[in-house]
C-alpha cells in the first residue's frame, strides 16, 4: 500500500527546494541573445532573440537557475519576463540530496516581484526519475530567499503524474508548504504495481503524515477490491481505515 502513494507524495519534494533560506537583497541575471536584441527605451522593455538551434540563455547569478527560450521579453517596470519557444528552466536542488530539476513548455510568465511561474500553455516538471505533466502550471516562488524556495503550486486542465513504478492522473494536482498539504482532485485514477485505484479526491496532509481517499474511492488488486465512504492511510504506521459503508470482494 505504501508503494502507492510514493509517486504522488514525490511531487511535493519534486519542486520544494530542501535548501536552507537566505535573505536576498538583491537578485541579478546575465543574459546571452546569439541573434539580437532590440529596446524600447520609453517603455523599458528589451526583445531577446534566439534562434532554432542556439537559444537565449538567461542565468541567475544569485542562485542556480537557468531559463532558455527561443525568444523573451523583459519588463523591467513590471520585473516580468515573457519567455516563448521551447522554454526549458532547469536548476538544482541544493537539499540534504542534491538533485537536478526541469521544467519544459512553449510559453512562460516570469513575475519577478511577485515570484509567479505561469506555463498557461502547458508543461511538465521533471525530477529524478518522476514528472509531471499538465494543461496548466503554475508554481509560486519566495522571492525574500536566496534558495528561492517554493510556497505553492497548481497543475490544471488535467495532470498527469509518471515514475518508475506507474502512474496517476486527475485534473487538479496543488500544494501548499505553509499549510504541509497536497491535493488531487477530480477524476483520480491511479496504477502502481499490482494495486489500482480511483477517487474524487486525495488529500495528503505532511504533518501527521495521512493522505485521505475521498468521494467513494476504490482500491483495487486483481480481482480484489475494496471501498467505502472514504480511506485514511497513515504513511507512519503503514495501516488503513476504511469508512462506511464498506463494500469489499475476495477471490480465493
Amino acid at each position: 500500500m505504501r508503494k502507492i502513494w510514493v509517486p504522488f507524495l514525490m511531487v511535493w519534494f519534486m519542486i520544494v527546494p530542501a535548501a536552507v533560506a537566505q535573505e536576498l537583497e538583491t537578485r541579478q541575471w546575465e543574459i546571452e541573445a546569439p541573434a539580437g536584441s532590440e529596446m524600447d527605451l520609453n517603455l523599458e522593455v528589451v526583445v531577446y532573440y534566439g534562434t532554432e538551434k542556439t537559444p537565449v540563455v538567461l542565468r541567475s547569478i544569485t542562485d542556480p537557475l537557468k531559463l532558455t527560450a527561443q525568444r523573451v521579453e523583459y519588463y523591467r517596470q513590471e520585473e516580468r519576463f515573457f519567455a516563448q519557444g521551447k522554454v526549458v528552466i532547469e536548476g538544482e536542488d541544493a537539499g540534504p540530496t542534491p538533485s537536478h530539476f526541469l521544467v519544459t513548455g512553449e510559453e512562460v510568465v516570469y513575475l519577478a516581484a511577485e515570484g509567479l511561474l505561469k506555463f498557461s500553455q502547458g508543461g511538465t516538471v521533471q525530477r529524478d526519475d518522476v514528472s509531471l505533466k499538465a494543461g496548466k502550471i503554475f508554481i509560486t516562488l519566495d522571492e525574500q530567499t536566496e534558495s528561492m524556495e517554493v510556497t505553492s503550486f497548481e497543475a490544471t486542465n488535467g495532470f498527469t503524474l509518471l515514475n518508475s513504478e506507474g502512474e496517476m492522473t486527475g485534473n487538479i494536482l496543488k500544494g501548499d508548504t505553509n499549510q504541509g498539504m497536497v491535493e488531487a482532485i477530480g477524476d483520480l485514477r491511479f496504477q502502481y504495481g499490482e494495486i489500482s485505484g480511483e477517487a474524487d479526491q486525495a488529500v495528503y496532509f505532511e504533518g501527521d503524515g495521512e493522505i485521505h481517499l475521498l468521494g467513494t474511492p476504490f482500491i483495487y488488486r486483481e480481482k480484489d477490491y475494496i471501498t467505502g465512504e472514504s480511506i485514511i492511510y497513515n504513511l507512519k504506521t503503514e495501516k488503513a481505515m476504511v469508512f462506511g459503508p464498506v463494500r469489499t470482494r475476495l477471490y480465493r
